[in-house]
């Protein structure tokens, strides 16, 4: 759902893109919360809320933003992300504030 999200993004669909990356969400936060020790499926929540949030507005970017930025820094608290990973919470709040 994803590579979807991210073609119809790319060609300008973005109600389009904001139905499949909430698909996508809906799908990574059950596996996320069935496979809670695993890393790769956390991250791999945090990417979804981050497009999600990259494509929505309002009160649903907002929320996706929160969440996606909770997550992050219990992974964090935990020391479970990579450096690079340790970066993302910047995109998140440069959405909230814009920029990107």
């Amino acid at each position: 759902m994803d590579r979807l999200g991210n073609a119809k993004f790319d060609s300008d669909d973005v109600p389009g893109a904001l139905a499949s990356f909430e698909e996508s969400l809906t799908i990574a936060r059950e596996l996320a919360d069935t496979v809670k020790d695993n890393i790769e499926v956390q991250t791999d929540l945090v990417v979804s809320l981050y497009k999600l949030a990259k494509v929505s507005a309002g009160e649903q970017k907002e929320a996706a933003i929160g969440e996606g930025l909770k997550l992050l820094a219990r992974l964090d608290a935990d020391g479970k992300l990579t450096e690079d990973q340790k970066g993302w919470g910047d995109s998140f709040r440069s959405l909230r504030n814009g920029s990107q």
